[in-house]
């Protein structure tokens, strides 16, 4: 059979090289929604959300103290803001007395309250010098004098080295306390930004005040630099890396000069000392002794609430109390570099593309699922072991990107092969075995490989002195009316008619799709085309064509099968001692005078279902050794179930 038709072209897989080509494109997109701002970006810090929760709440350290304004102070006290601030100053005292080792207010103090409040708080402020107090980023618009950024110069950092300064965070002008505290108290910048989808992650560690070109620290910062001891000498910063705070600590950065803060967990994951408590000298003996105490709002209805990885009911000061925990125990999460995570995503891509692109789509998704999951696996482990944060996202999606295309790739031209090759098989097989050819399998067949495969002949008595005694047109339509009605039997125990030759028909069995019963198939056939020819005869006789007889042999046994002929024809066929024991076998029908011939190697496979008659050892031209033959008479009983579809 010529599975190839007019058209000359022989079926591919895509290349290899093009399928690469699909995996690196899916890698490069991948990369570009990754970049800052992008959509994987977001996905990725989602991600770490993720980890987080999986890895669960853990005990707040011990160095660090909330105490909070919470409801039961503003019921005690009024509304807020307090112009009392010798309520803060008794409280300064109290932590003090306590044993308070750096005293943060996570609170604002930009407006002056009256002139004894004020000077009670900056006393108290004074005499305890371990206090440090919050500024801020104003609002468009607002200005502040020159005396203003004067003394809050007194609290800008002079880090040994700085570099990268052009990723630095910078703000117009930045807004302090009221003088006379700035004066007395130490300052850092109460601002940590969110990211884009309104969860706090990252802390900015230091901001450039444009105002007068100083650097400026974080709140936190300020506050671990006071208890450390730590010296700004002692301070160098890289704003692409990360800070060097004293001698052991180092603070990476992310893209945008920001630390990503270590949390503890969700709201109240760490204990609530109540400000009113305080207050009042309720607390036990050495319950804050040499801690940093983080003085902030706790109460519901001031807004000092947002989102962390853990919940969206994160207060402020817990924000700040969790990052002064991480500066004092360097304590830091470990975030890889952008090249770190680049050189992940390619090469769990290559991975997965050459998975994608090797194996068959089932296995390949198989397989490139278990090494996306092992990533995952591992990324996820890393940060719950170590604190090591690496990108997830980017690389599982830049694995399934691969995979996708590639199997999309390699399906639609599967399927674009296999509707060729049913196409092109239309005319030589049956619709079921079509349907099941594989292009896949079909290709490699193609290429050349040895089966075991059961091989019919079939061949008219006497056609030589019939075709000469009729006339040319009458004896092409009495034979297309034969090979019609033959080729019909065929496909109905799914037999693949190879090619006619003159009169004879050849006819492979397991040759194009998988058949385990395919003897029996092929001997069903014969049978019938032998009933079949009966009632052809009776039917020619009103038409005035000749009475025939067919003889038919069947060979079992293994062959090559393959693509045959030169490149501009080629046909699909079987080779080798097989089909040539099949074609005696037939020629054998005319010496014995019997219809239907089976050798020994068939009859094996035939599991007693029809009747046969032996006829001996056989010498056989090309065989070394008798075949045994054997006449098919007919079915074993009437029971015997032949279906078009498949031999029971």
């Amino acid at each position: 059979m010529n599975p190839e038709g007019s058209e000359r072209a022989k079926v591919k897989q895509p290349s290899r090289r093009s399928l690469y080509a699909l995996g690196l494109a899916a890698i490069f997109i991948v990369s570009f929604l990754s970049s800052p701002d992008k959509l994987l970006h977001q996905f990725e810090l989602k991600s770490v959300d993720w980890r987080f929760q999986w890895r669960g709440e853990r005990p707040a350290g011990d160095d660090v103290a909330l105490v909070l304004i919470d409801d039961v102070c503003l019921q005690r006290f009024g509304q807020w803001p307090w112009r009392e601030r010798s309520r803060h100053a008794k409280l300064i005292r109290e932590l003090n007395k306590a044993g308070a080792k750096v005293i943060v207010f996570d609170v604002l103090f930009t407006e002056k309250a009256d002139d004894k409040e004020d000077a009670a708080l900056a006393e108290a402020i004074k005499k305890a010098g371990n206090v440090v107090l919050a500024a801020f980023f104003p609002r468009a618009g607002a200005h502040v004098d020159d005396q203003h950024t004067k003394l809050l110069a007194k609290s800008a950092m002079n880090p040994r080295e700085v570099l990268n300064r052009e990723r630095a965070r910078r703000e117009r002008i930045l807004q302090g306390p009221i003088a006379s505290l700035m004066e007395v108290a130490d300052i850092g910048l109460a601002m940590a930004p969110p990211d884009k989808d309104g969860t706090f992650r990252h802390a900015l560690v230091a901001v450039y005040n444009e105002a007068d070109q100083k650097l400026y620290p974080q709140l936190s910062v300020a506050a671990a630099q006071k208890a450390l001891g730590i010296a700004d000498d002692d301070i160098s910063i890289d704003f692409a890396r990360g800070m060097r705070f004293g001698d052991s600590t180092f603070v990476p950065f992310d893209e945008y000069g920001r630390a990503m803060v270590n949390f503890a967990g969700g709201s109240k994951a760490r204990r609530h000392y109540s400000y009113l408590d305080v207050y009042h000298g309720g607390l036990s003996a050495d319950e804050l002794r040499s801690k940093v105490v983080v003085v902030g709002i706790g109460a519901g209805g001031l807004y000092d609430v947002h989102a962390n990885p853990f919940g969206t009911d994160f207060l402020g000061p817990e924000f700040n109390a969790d990052f002064i925990e991480n500066l004092l125990n360097d304590n830091f999460l470990t975030k890889a570099s952008s090249a770190t995570n680049t050189f992940l995503l390619i090469l769990l891509g290559l991975v997965v593309t050459y998975i994608a692109s090797t194996l068959r789509p089932i296995t390949a998704a198989w397989v490139s699922a278990v090494a996306i999951v092992v990533f995952a696996a591992a990324a996820i482990y890393g940060f719950v072991a170590s604190g090591v944060v690496v990108g997830i996202v980017a690389p599982t999606t830049g694995g399934v990107l691969a995979y996708t295309l590639i199997t999309l790739r390699r399906l639609t031209s599967e399927e674009r092969s296999r509707a060729r090759l049913r196409k092109q098989f239309s005319a030589y097989a049956p619709p079921e075995v079509v349907e099941q050819i594989d292009s896949g399998v079909m290709l490699e067949k193609m290429e050349g490989v040895e089966d075991e495969i059961t091989v019919l002949f079939s061949d008219i008595r006497g056609f030589t002195s019939i075709g000469s005694a009729m006339e040319p047109r009458r004896l092409v339509r009495f034979l297309n009316l034969y090979f019609t009605a033959m080729t019909e039997v065929v496909f109905d125990y799914g037999g693949t008619v190879d090619k006619f030759i003159g009169d004879g028909l050849l006819v492979l069995y397991n040759a194009v799709v998988e058949q385990p019963d395919h003897a029996k198939r092929a001997v069903f056939t014969a049978l019938e085309m032998q009933a079949r020819l009966k009632r052809l005869n009776e039917e020619w006789a009103d038409e005035g064509f000749p009475q025939i007889r067919i003889g038919v042999g069947v060979h079992t046994g293994l062959a090559v099968v393959g693509n045959v002929g030169p490149e501009m024809r080629k046909d699909y066929t079987a080779i080798g001692s097989t089909v040539s024991l099949a074609s005696r076998t037939e020629e054998l029908t005319k010496d014995f005078g019997v219809e239907v011939i089976v050798t020994q190697d068939t009859l094996d496979q035939l599991e007693g279902m029809v009747e046969v008659k032996a006829l001996g050892g056989t010498e056989v031209r090309g065989i070394p050794e008798p075949v045994e033959m054997y006449q098919v008479l007919g079915f074993k009983s009437d029971e015997t179930s032949v279906d078009s579809g498949s031999v029971e």
